[in-house]
């Protein structure tokens, strides 16, 4: 087999590859994403090309709500995107019939705040075997629950990856319910990520952090049978999550924090291009650059009964 359009950062590997098997773009794309191998950034970019199509309909739209993001790092940034697309099924509108005229200028205004983002992003964040904390903050509004899982290193945050959901349009769920539903999430997402790097770095901590603390009192109490099955299944699934993290050594720690200090927060309310090219999103607050030991003061620890029964095994 003859492998073609190989690429890597290393001039001398470059010199030692025929200029037949090279890509013919000057910067390929990895996963989908646009590599810039002579400094090792990931690009993101999002073009919105739906405007210029003579026809917009329900099905054009969800070009722009299903754009290619594995990592979900433009979260934001879909935000808006994806609750106009869910408002659409919402009033039940035609698959392929052209959208009234008010719906198209809410679609205009949504794209205009959109369209031409970029962003680079490191590709290196950490030397292999480092000692690193994973930190997940869970969030949720009246319209999205969100999850962002930080690599935090020596002096160093970097997002990592991230996890969104919008409410069912059939269920009526309350916003302690749906934070209780991201944090759900921020375990998923945390238990996802610990399988994916725990063989080349050593994870030393897993903090989940969340701005409500009814939820969080609501995981570290004793279960009781007045809550409902949809909070005991999701309390049950946290729980879970946390004793079998436990039996691979890995700490967990929930906290509460300010609503101001969680990135997840602007992931359920949306950013437009602007904003977030220089939020907090990308890096987090700021108290994780600091030395680990400093972070007592900016959240309130909070732990639960699994996090005591797994120390105990």
């Amino acid at each position: 087999m003859n492998l073609r359009e190989s690429v890597s950062d290393e001039d001398q590997v470059m010199e030692r590859i025929a200029e037949e098997d090279r890509p013919a773009e000057e910067n390929p794309k990895v996963l989908g994403v646009k590599w810039y191998s002579s400094e090792d950034k990931d690009k993101l970019e999002i073009t919105c090309e739906m405007v210029k199509q003579p026809k917009i309909t329900k099905r054009t739209v969800t070009s722009i709500a299903s754009d290619y993001d594995l990592m979900g790092w433009m979260l934001p940034l879909m935000h808006k995107a994806k609750i106009y697309l869910q408002s659409l099924w919402r009033d039940e509108l035609v698959w392929d019939a052209p959208l009234p005229e008010d719906r198209k200028r809410v679609l205009e205004a949504l794209i205009k705040s959109m369209d031409g983002s970029q962003k680079k992003i490191l590709r290196f964040l950490v030397d292999k075997f480092s000692n690193v904390h994973l930190v997940t903050f869970a969030d949720a509004s009246s319209e999205a629950m969100a999850a962002c899982t930080y690599l935090c290193c020596s002096q160093s945050a970097d997002l990592l990856m991230t996890k969104g959901q919008l409410p069912s349009l059939q269920a009526k769920i309350t916003i302690p319910q749906m934070e209780l539903s991201a944090i759900t999430l921020a375990m998923r997402l945390t238990h996802s990520v610990v399988a994916q790097i725990a063989s080349v770095v050593s994870i030393t901590i897993l903090i989940i952090l969340s701005n409500s603390e009814i939820v969080l009192n609501l995981i570290r109490a004793n279960a009781r049978p007045s809550i409902g099955p949809f909070i005991e299944n999701r309390v049950h699934k946290i729980r879970n999550i946390v004793a079998h993290l436990g039996k691979k050594r890995s700490k967990v720690v929930f906290g509460h924090i300010p609503s101001q200090n969680n990135p997840a927060d602007c992931a359920t309310r949306g950013l437009d291009k602007t904003l977030l090219s220089d939020h907090f999103w990308w890096k987090g607050p700021e108290f994780l650059t600091r030395q680990i030991e400093t972070w007592k003061d900016e959240y309130t620890s909070i732990t639960s009964e699994s996090s005591q029964d797994s120390e105990e095994e």
